[in-house]
């Protein structure tokens, strides 16, 4: 679907998956987007047959790159790729970030095109990371601040005005994460620190430095149900200059340190969902653990870089995106990947 140049950074299933409809055969949106921008609206249906668990027909007109978001990623941003779109939960608006002139896209996704529909501007910086949960959107940027935004409940929409800005990072917001459930935010940075705000009224909480020397905080993760926060990051080498190694960390809502885990790849990609985060390497290595102790469940090696990891609204799909511009498909037919 991708290139080599061009690698598939964002993937997600757009439409019902309720079992009326599958069993009627009424396909699904699956979307990919580009780092170019170039995006397809590929047909999804994740029940086929007993002997086929999914079926995918590839949007044709993805290859003629006619069709785009509002413009390719910003040069700047070179980590944490596919935390720069999100899919509001019903799957029918696209937002997006990471784009030169600091603002955030909204598209409406149809079956043939992602028709935009607004933009917003607030932060003075390009736009690290997005996440939704719920009536929230969460944004954080180089300009080292975190954005909270409403989702209006009747019309989908954005409300044009952020509700709350939360300050503290002295150095680039490189990814968030967001309960509405557990009325937390969770903000990540390039000095290595971690904040903790509420999400209503946007009021500090704590900090929590995972290591010393500080590392670069790659991607946080909340898990639901438990609260606990799963932190990735990068540390460098004490002996060899150049040389970084991924180390993920689990702490508790309140902020006490659970688990320390040395990861053998450098983490290019993580997803968080209930009782199991998922982990991408630069080297190819796919690892998914579970929130509660970190322990291993499954683990395998890809041929290529790992660029994007998603699950599936039915928590049976696990999409992986790879430097060599192909999306893989993993699907678990006894059960689902995480419970539901």
């Amino acid at each position: 679907i991708g290139t080599d140049e061009n690698p598939i950074v964002f993937v997600g299933v757009s439409g019902s998956t309720g079992s009326q409809v599958i069993e009627r055969g009424v396909m699904d949106n699956l979307i990919t987007v580009c780092r170019s921008g170039v995006y397809g609206i590929h047909n999804w249906l994740a029940r086929w047959t007993g002997a086929h668990p999914f079926y995918c027909e590839k949007d044709t007109q993805m290859e003629e790159g006619v069709r785009c978001i509002s413009g390719p990623i910003a040069p700047s941003v070179t980590y944490n790729l596919s935390s720069l779109m999100t899919l509001s939960p019903d799957g029918k608006t696209l937002f997006t970030g990471g784009l030169w002139d600091n603002s955030i896209r909204t598209g409406k996704v149809t079956h043939h095109e992602v028709v935009p529909e607004g933009v917003l501007y607030q932060h003075k910086d390009v736009i690290t990371s997005l996440k939704v949960d719920g009536r929230y959107l969460a944004t954080g940027a180089n300009d080292t601040t975190v954005v909270l935004w409403k989702i209006s409940k009747k019309t989908g929409a954005v409300k044009p005005h952020p509700f709350s800005i939360l300050y503290g990072h002295n150095s680039e917001v490189t990814c968030v994460a967001l309960s509405q459930e557990l009325d937390i935010v969770v903000s990540g940075s390039r000095e290595g620190i971690v904040l903790i705000h509420t999400l209503k009224q946007g009021t500090y909480v704590r900090t929590l430095t995972p290591h010393s020397p500080p590392m670069v905080v790659t991607f946080v993760g909340i898990a639901g149900g438990t609260g606990n926060i799963i932190v990735a990051g990068n540390v460098a080498s004490t002996t060899t200059k150049g040389l970084v190694h991924s180390v993920l960390y689990l702490f508790t809502v309140n902020g006490k340190l659970i688990k320390r885990v040395k990861l053998e790849d450098t983490t290019t990609a993580m997803y968080v969902e209930n009782d199991r985060v998922v982990l991408g390497g630069a080297n190819g290595s796919l690892e998914i653990r579970c929130t509660s102790g970190l322990s291993t469940k499954h683990k395998l090696r890809l041929k290529s870089g790992v660029v994007s990891v998603s699950i599936d609204p039915r928590k049976q799909h696990l999409f992986v995106t790879t430097n060599d511009g192909k999306m893989v498909i993993i699907t678990s037919t006894a059960k689902p990947f995480v419970k539901k």
